[in-house]
């Protein structure tokens, strides 16, 4: 969410007299607006523009128009049922113009009726000697009578004409007594119109669809003409959509969409919306947004308290799908004034847009959800052809499972061993390509074992060959000896006295070995990591935790070392060591961030340097193409690392089922998934069964 824009007029944001622009209700009112909005024009060059004279009255025209929260879907339904209350929320809704004129027709109306009925009696005008003196005019009979009626009713008193019978006496107590009640009235609903709240706020003719840190966004602009400070404000913004029932019933869904809401808002906001896994819209294409089966429209609700009338504005805006803009983002309506002292807002650019990627379009088209391979890959040839043959591991973001994915249904395979991806991202930095065969790590396929009789990945062959190289460090040895552009990789060297050895860098076993804290002793994997970071089997958890994380922060700190002057190991582009690094780190900080490891803090706070290396790294072709697009740490935790892993997880240390695993999950997923609590108790009893 963007930060809260703010008025900057030489004066705090709590100081009303810094407000640069007032509330616009009329046109009559707009010579008045348009002095007031001078003071947030750019370079004072308003008077000149009639273009943005003209648009800056456009925006007031807007604020007029559609953002009463009280303004009905339809008016005629007044008509079914006309009451006193409908009177006052026709005065609060209408513009002043309406306020005047029903003025003007209560006051009217009985005056014109009065004075018909009081031509027929006896009046006695007391200034007629005066008028025929001055004037040599004696008023007519009917003008007598509506002096009389006139002064009753506004005057609520005889004025100039009183009666002289008692007929004339009884309608002028008559008329004296409705008058009150008129005078009564219209003061009320003068002063309620005043003391009514209603917002200048305007929103952005389109909403924008671009990409942030790797990540798609919904953005819409809201503003708020008077430039004063709102508080506590209130954004909701909902997607509607129709649905179909198996009865029969159509019915149009209302689903909200999750935005962050500032403190207060001042001159303008971008309400923005993230479209991660949780959101609505994640699995929408551009062409698929568009198409009124998914989406009918959007709506946006925005409610403040207004310090000025110490109460609740409202407002509201409706978007089709025709408003979508996509690769645009909204451009900056802060500027310098003349002088270059202050800031200033220029309301002229408040539907500027300026061009940014829109991640959907251009990569996730070739390589979305809906399109990922759901099974095993076919089997590789007797001999490979001419790009090295790699064997990956693959994980699903999904499997299925009542317990760990809920109501959530199996997903695509996508990369996911972090040993086969170095092999991956080495020989694309060194520029080769690889032919890729798939192995779901869960359930793998029947030819595996002829490619690895351990069932392991990575295994490769190199070009035009049948024989299948295993294990890590053979398959990197083989190809640096073998591979002349690997060769001219491996060439550059990490800096001086960086330490050249893979083990060095490693610290995603130490997280590792975190994830099995609270594990059962008698679990052979916990044994060999306790033996390995110097564990006492005798230790508590908790002092097995704390040497753990002793020990990662040690391997962390080498990294923020030789990170400080340097983009990567080998300098300012990976080299081998880091090819070979890199997917261990971020299989490191997707178990720490996610939780199913615990360092202590967020991996960023720890390792800023390493965090922003990892960021770095993803934004190259070969970390896109090894790992596909939409991961890496700006993202948050990989939920295909995370829910593979937790299939490990759960049978090694089935107690921390709900305490850890799930958390990690849904933190990995930013979403909850509901769970069946039989499915679960059986999955548990199961897994303690394996043990």
């Amino acid at each position: 969410m963007e930060s809260v824009a703010k008025v900057w007029t030489g004066k705090s944001s709590g100081d009303k007299s810094g407000k640069a622009v007032g509330s616009v209700r009329s046109g009559a009112h707009w010579r008045s607006a348009v002095d007031r909005l001078r003071a947030v024009n750019f370079m004072g060059e308003y008077s000149k523009d009639a273009g943005r004279r003209e648009y800056l009255r456009s925006l007031i025209k807007r604020a007029n128009k559609g953002t009463a929260a009280s303004r009905p879907a339809s008016k005629a339904s007044r008509l079914l049922r006309f009451t006193p209350s409908t009177l006052y929320f026709l005065i609060l809704e209408k513009d002043w113009w309406f306020c005047c004129f029903l003025a003007s027709l209560f006051y009217a109306i009985p005056v014109t009726i009065f004075g018909l009925l009081s031509m027929t009696l006896e009046l006695q005008n007391d200034t007629a000697d005066v008028e025929l003196a001055l004037h040599d005019y004696v008023p007519s009979q009917a003008l007598v009578a509506f002096r009389f009626s006139s002064a009753n009713i506004i005057g609520m008193g005889y004025g100039t004409v009183v009666p002289t019978s008692n007929e004339g006496f009884f309608l002028a107590i008559i008329s004296q007594l409705l008058g009150i009640m008129i005078n009564v009235f219209v003061f009320a609903a003068v002063m309620a119109k005043f003391q009514s709240p209603r917002a200048d706020i305007i929103f952005s003719d389109k909403i924008c669809l671009f990409t942030r840190d790797g990540v798609r966004h919904l953005c819409l602009r809201v503003g708020n003409l008077r430039c004063h400070t709102l508080y506590s404000p209130s954004l909701r913004v909902f997607v509607l959509k129709e649905q179909g029932t198996s009865e029969g019933e159509d019915f149009v869904q209302s689903v909200e969409l999750s935005v962050e809401e500032p403190g207060t808002v001042s001159g303008f906001y971008n309400i923005t919306h993230r479209i991660d896994g949780s959101s609505p819209l994640y699995d929408l294409r551009a062409e698929d947004m568009r198409v009124p089966d998914n989406i009918l429209a959007f709506q946006v609700i925005f409610t403040a308290v207004d310090p000025v009338y110490q109460a609740e504005v409202c407002a509201k805006c409706s978007y089709s799908t025709n408003q979508l803009e996509f690769g645009k983002r909204f451009g900056d309506m802060m500027k310098y004034d003349a002088r270059g002292k202050r800031f200033l807002i220029d309301f002229t650019c408040f539907e500027d847009f300026v061009d940014a990627p829109e991640y959907w379009e251009e990569e996730e088209a070739i390589f979305i959800k809906k399109d990922l391979p759901m099974e095993n890959g076919e089997a590789p040839p007797e001999i490979e052809g001419d790009k090295p043959g790699l064997l990956l591991g693959f994980g699903r973001e999904s499997f299925g499972d009542p317990l760990l994915d809920g109501d959530l249904p199996r997903g695509g395979l996508r990369p996911q061993c972090c040993f086969a991806l170095s092999v991956a991202m080495t020989l694309l930095e060194a520029g080769d390509d690889y032919e890729e065969y798939r192995s779901d790590l869960a359930d793998k396929p029947t030819w595996h074992a002829k490619v690895d009789e351990k069932l392991e990945t990575p295994a490769l062959r190199l070009p035009r060959t049948s024989e299948w190289l295993d294990g890590t460090d053979r398959i990197i040895e083989t190809l640096v000896e073998k591979n002349a552009k690997v060769a001219e990789l491996a060439r550059c060297e990490p800096g001086e006295g960086l330490d050249p050895s893979n083990a060095h860098w490693e610290v995603h076993a130490h997280v590792f070995a975190l994830c099995l804290v609270h594990a059962p002793k008698a679990v052979k994997m916990r044994a060999f990591f306790w033996g390995k970071f110097g564990c006492d089997e005798a230790w508590p958890a908790h002092k097995c935790e704390a040497h753990l994380q002793s020990e990662a922060m040690k391997v962390l700190r080498r990294w923020e070392s030789a990170l400080k002057e340097r983009q990567y190991l080998c300098g300012s582009r990976p080299g081998l060591l880091d090819c070979r690094a890199a997917p261990k780190l971020f299989l490191a900080f997707s178990l720490a961030d996610s939780g199913l490891g615990n360092l202590g803090k967020p991996f960023k706070e720890l390792a800023p340097r390493a965090f922003h290396y990892l960021n770095r790294f993803s934004k190259r072709p070969s970390w896109k193409r090894a790992y596909g697009p939409g991961r890496g740490v700006r993202v948050g935790p990989d939920i295909i690392t995370v829910r593979t892993l937790a299939n490990k997880f759960v049978t090694l240390a089935p107690t921390t089922v709900d305490s850890v695993i799930l958390p990690a999950l849904e933190k990995a997923r930013n979403r909850k998934v509901e769970r069946k609590p039989r499915e679960r108790a059986e999955r548990r009893n199961s897994a303690a069964l394996c043990l």
